[in-house]
């Protein structure tokens, strides 16, 4: 599952200060591990309106207390120091589910400070108008997998022609 955080924010990254910017906190993680807890996350970014993307160096995770509080923190292996929490408008059953809701009264942000990461340390120390929402991810098949598979075919359509020509015969 794809996991996105977006909404409005001051700080900085890589030494560079935003006021008042889009951000967008976006992570992949495996849906099946919990219904209220991914740890950890494969990955995880932050792109701030005007400059650039940046991957988190930190292990984190996603997790629900209840259904309407969800926290983005450090892994459990880090100590598990959550980098903020936020209230949801509409009640979150399980972080399994496609949804998209809203988020009011952030809290906890003060831990979002000098998070290493591919840009520089990135600061968050406001943010406003939160949206949280999940989306399937597909699985894209690698190049050796179509390879593999127009290779096959190959061989059947060979294995057919021979076939043929034996049977003309």
């Amino acid at each position: 599952m794809k996991y996105e955080i977006k909404g409005t924010g001051s700080g900085s990254i890589g030494g560079n200060t935003f006021s008042n910017q889009a951000f967008d906190i976006s992570f992949i993680g495996d849906a099946a591990s919990s219904p209220d807890l991914i740890d950890p996350l494969a990955s995880a970014q932050i792109a701030i309106s005007g400059l650039g993307t940046a991957t988190l160096n930190i292990a984190t995770r996603v997790g629900l207390a209840g259904t309407t509080i969800v926290y983005f923190s450090r892994s459990e292996s880090l100590g598990g120091l959550d980098l903020f929490d936020f209230r949801v408008l509409t009640p979150i059953s399980s972080l399994n589910s496609v949804f998209s809701v809203a988020g009011t009264d952030i809290f906890a942000l003060d831990q979002f400070k000098n998070i290493s990461s591919t840009l520089g340390d990135v600061t968050l120390e406001s943010s406003s108008d939160v949206v949280f929402s999940s989306s399937d991810v597909s699985a894209v098949p690698e190049p050796e997998t179509y390879a593999l598979m127009l290779a096959g075919l190959g061989l059947i359509g060979v294995a057919a022609r021979r076939k043929a020509g034996k049977q003309a015969a």
